[in-house]
């Protein structure tokens, strides 16, 4: 008689519906991918993002002083006057930094976009300090967990919204939205974005809706985007999850993709966003999670840069401590990816 095996039992569910699931873990199942993103967010992507904001504002300025339309003197009354999408804000771990400093300075409102109900519920509670008028989401009712290989039917999409704005932050709008179910942008986000930051989201779209989305929220003519994914090198291997603790089921989505960074990045430039390099050049990265420690002082071991512009990390011995047990199983693996793209032209339709 064959061993029985210690494997748990696995169950798929829609995506949506498996992140509802997720929601109340998520933040503290000791995902280390989600460790690596929130790292190289705060050390790298970010401030990068922040700094090309911060560019823009400058050389408007400087324009409307050409133009005679603002006086040098009244440069620091400027109001923060930007934009940002943060698509796919899952438990708003990104969207807190978009509300706090010093994204305020630069950042007037956020628009907070995810499919999960849970998820939202989740950011709703994590960002109500934001604004002591905060508007609660209706209340989502998750899927009993049962071991399944088929998708369930998801339920139909409902219209969930959360504005705030708290004295000193931007203003924050929170919304359900489903980009594989709604063929546009919600209307406070078409094309109004001077920036779409979204994490760890790709790899559960098809690379064509994902960007046709980013390109329609983006103002006409330009705008960012902070891109990061699991790399194809895990994805390959895995895909996202997690063990219920209750049943002790493991919890997958059905909707997964290995998408490389190739493919990325030739997908976005179809939609007219092109890899924004890194001021260094090729190979001089700002420091993250692979730089050595924690604090990213360090040696630069466990990353590297195989195309301009974007940074990879490989999950290198060193890092384990700073990622958890869970990690350990990747060690030489490369796991994320993450780059900062500008729209320099409409791309396809």
């Amino acid at each position: 008689m064959a061993a029985a095996s210690s494997s748990p039992a696995v169950c798929y569910l829609p995506t949506n519906d498996a992140y509802d699931r997720w929601s109340t873990v998520y933040d503290t199942d000791g995902n280390f991918l989600q460790k690596i993103d929130d790292i190289e967010m705060k050390n790298t992507l970010f401030p990068r993002l922040l700094a090309e904001l911060r560019r823009e504002d400058d050389q408007d300025q400087k324009q409307q002083e050409y133009e005679g339309g603002q006086s040098p003197e009244s440069k620091s009354k400027l109001q923060p006057r930007r934009v940002v999408v943060d698509l796919g804000c899952g438990t708003g771990r990104n969207t807190m930094l978009l509300l706090s400093p010093p994204a305020a300075d630069v950042i007037r409102e956020v628009i907070a976009l995810d499919a999960s109900r849970g998820m939202l519920e989740v950011a709703r509670a994590r960002l109500s300090s934001f604004s002591s008028s905060s508007s609660p989401l209706p209340a989502y009712t998750p899927l009993p967990t049962t071991t399944t290989t088929a998708p369930t039917t998801p339920s139909p999409p409902r219209e969930e919204k959360g504005e705030c704005g708290g004295d000193g932050h931007p203003r924050l709008h929170l919304e359900h939205h489903d980009l594989l179910t709604t063929p546009a942008p919600p209307p406070r986000a078409r094309g109004t974005a001077d920036a779409v930051v979204s994490t760890l989201v790709v790899e559960h779209v098809p690379l064509r809706e994902f960007f046709a989305h980013v390109a329609a929220m983006l103002r006409p003519g330009g705008g960012m985007l902070l891109l990061s994914n699991m790399h194809a090198d895990m994805g390959r291997i895995s895909q996202a999850g997690f063990v219920d603790e209750v049943t002790g089921v493991k919890v997958r989505p059905t909707g997964s993709y290995a998408h490389t960074v190739a493919e990325v990045v030739e997908e976005a430039a179809r939609w007219g966003l092109c890899v924004l390099e890194d001021d260094g050049g090729e190979g001089e990265q700002e420091k993250g999670v692979g730089d050595g420690n924690k604090d990213g002082d360090g040696d630069g071991t466990g990353k590297r840069m195989k195309m301009k512009g974007v940074r990879e990390v490989v999950v290198s011995e060193d890092m384990v401590e700073v990622l958890g047990p869970r990690s350990r199983k990747w060690v030489g693996v490369t796991c994320w990816f993450g780059c900062l793209f500008r729209k320099d032209g409409e791309g396809v339709d």
